[in-house]
């Protein structure tokens, strides 16, 4: 799986400065960095999960396609955009039976789908604005979202991954 030590030692500098901070505008611009550094990560994992099972294709044409429609994949949304590019590589079917597994018997699985929906709309808020601080529908999400709890959210989705990644290597789907 992707490593998420850089994510975990972005999110611990965070915090530190998060903690020094003087205004709420300060804390809530830390908290930004953070929530904001999170979302790629997972975008990246995502990517490697998708681009780790597209290497089981043989034909170099189907790999490009995975790997275009992965590159112009932009969106923030775990069965609207992650799971129609796994499918892609792997097939639906293998899919459902890949998810109906998990769901039944994983531990981290259900809580990675919900957690990463659950930062959708702070993410494409966050993403495609700058910081103003007369925003508070925006940043409302930031007032209690220190670099700390984003850092425990950070290690669900990574075990979550894992938990997938494990099960897509022992269908031998990557």
């Amino acid at each position: 799986m992707l490593s998420n030590a850089e994510l975990i030692q972005s999110l611990d500098e965070l915090e530190k400065i998060y903690q020094l901070s003087t205004t709420p505008r300060d804390s809530k611009m830390h908290a930004k960095h953070a929530l904001l550094e999170l979302c790629g990560w997972i975008e990246e994992a995502e990517d490697y999960v998708v681009l780790g099972c597209a290497k089981k294709l043989t034909d170099t044409t189907l790999k490009d396609l995975v790997e275009e429609k992965t590159k112009f994949n932009s969106a923030f949304h775990f069965e609207k955009n992650f799971v129609p590019l796994l499918a892609l590589v792997i097939g639906l079917t293998k899919f459902e039976q890949i998810k109906n597994k998990l769901t039944n018997t994983g531990i981290y699985f259900s809580s990675l789908v919900t957690t990463i929906n659950s930062l959708k709309t702070p993410r494409n808020d966050h993403a495609h604005t700058h910081f103003e601080s007369t925003k508070l529908n925006i940043n409302n999400f930031l007032t209690g979202h220190a670099p700390s709890s984003l850092k425990q959210k950070a290690n669900d989705i990574y075990l979550g991954f894992c938990e997938l990644e494990r099960c897509l290597k022992k269908h031998r789907l990557m």
